[in-house]
């Protein structure tokens, strides 16, 4: 019989959530495994899924900016809406019986949405082994200790997980000992390297109508539902030509972009011969790759794909309602990965300062960033579910 395997993506707010989960997914896709993912990404069939793999979509949350959750679209109570939520993944569990359960960053989903679910793998005797999988970074300690307390994420992890994948390396970042995992947590822990295709590595070309002569610098904002600012001061430093003359701009708003700045952005595209203006495309790593400059916002897939193509990023990291991509940005940037501007000292001027040093900087020494997470994820898959046989170092190695 064919191996079942279910992901539970969060993802309230972005892509992030949405991609990282495909990309694992993909990387298990062989034709024979059942493979189903339950999200409520609106943007979960804009990137290439391979056979075998379908989805449950679930009515969206909308994450706002102090960090709470609301229907996305329908005018309802939260907690009717959490409860039917709730319902729809029990049903699925119950009716798929997936062999792997692999829940993104929440162990007890949105709002408590799991639980039941996780009440149900423990106490009916079913064989699904239950793995949860964080980033690398979560956010500030003190924060994350007072949260998970709150929601009993300690206790949620003890009594229903079998393992903790952790998308990152110990190296750069100690998952265990920032969090203060208690160590019948710890010995649960595998750090996988960081999730990133190789597949994707090999960029396609991304065709673009600019003067070859002149670097290209692209702005991107992942999905663009937050960052509006940014864009803000991006367009003002356009707008006043700050950077220079001698520059190809493109700016890649993402299909949650504020309408406004996308008209704005659109009429200086139609005025300058240097602006491209792109709502999305499927593949930011060819545009990335096109790049002299790329400027992003510091979450986990972009920077992730930034730094293995040794492009020596400007970050400009969000600082609400959480902190970690300021703490990724500062990690990275200590080892000489890339740079970063803090939101507090962000202007039209600095950024057009540090556009002009980034874009004459030498990258020929940049060390190497390796993302070896998805191999190293599917063989913890494949080696667990039973398809191949144990690689005998593999734990070994990734625990390190």
């Amino acid at each position: 019989m064919s191996k079942r395997v279910m992901f539970y993506s969060h993802d309230t707010f972005g892509l992030g959530h949405i991609r990282r989960t495909q990309k694992i997914a993909n990387s298990i896709s062989d034709g024979k495994k059942s493979i189903l993912i339950a999200c409520s990404s609106p943007m979960a069939n804009s990137f290439s899924s391979k056979p075998g793999i379908e989805y449950l979509n679930l009515p969206g949350f909308a994450k706002q900016m102090n960090g709470e959750y609301l229907p996305r679209s329908l005018n309802i109570p939260i907690e009717e809406f959490t409860a039917m939520r709730a319902q729809l993944l029990l049903a699925a569990v119950k009716t798929f019986r997936p062999d792997m359960l692999i829940v993104d960053k929440e162990p007890l989903g949105v709002k408590g949405e799991l639980l039941p679910t996780l009440r149900h793998v423990r106490d009916s005797g079913m064989q699904t082994r239950m793995v949860c999988g964080f980033r690398d970074i979560l956010d500030e300690r003190e924060k994350i200790e007072e949260e998970w307390a709150r929601k009993g994420v300690l206790k949620a992890l003890g009594e229903f997980y079998d393992t903790l994948l952790v998308y990152g390396e110990k190296a750069h970042f100690d998952f265990e000992r920032e969090y203060n995992l208690p160590e019948f947590l710890g010995r649960k822990v595998i750090h996988t390297g960081y999730v990133q295709p190789k597949e994707n590595l090999e960029t396609e070309f991304f065709a673009l109508d600019f003067p070859r002569d002149r670097p290209v610098v692209t702005f991107t904002l992942g999905g663009g539902g937050d960052g509006w600012e940014y864009v803000d001061t991006f367009l003002t430093m356009l707008e006043q030509r700050l950077a220079g003359d001698d520059l190809n701009f493109v700016l890649l708003m993402g299909p949650f972009a504020n309408l406004p700045l996308v008209e704005r952005a659109k009429r200086l595209e139609a005025a300058r011969s240097n602006v491209r203006v792109l709502g999305f495309t499927s593949n930011a790593i060819g545009l990335f790759d096109r790049s002299r400059l790329v400027i992003s916002m510091g979450g986990y897939n972009s920077v992730c794909e930034l730094l293995h193509l040794r492009k020596y990023p400007l970050i400009l990291p969000r600082v609400t309602p959480r902190e970690e991509q300021l703490i990724r940005a500062k990690v990275f940037k200590g080892r000489g990965l890339m740079d970063y501007i803090h939101p507090r000292d962000l202007s039209p001027v600095s950024l057009a300062r540090k556009v002009r040093e980034l874009v004459d900087f030498d990258r020929s020494n940049v060390p190497a960033f390796e993302t070896n997470g998805i191999e190293n994820v599917s063989n913890f898959i494949e080696e667990t579910l039973g398809c191949r046989p144990k690689l005998g170092s593999f734990l070994k190695v990734i625990h390190a």
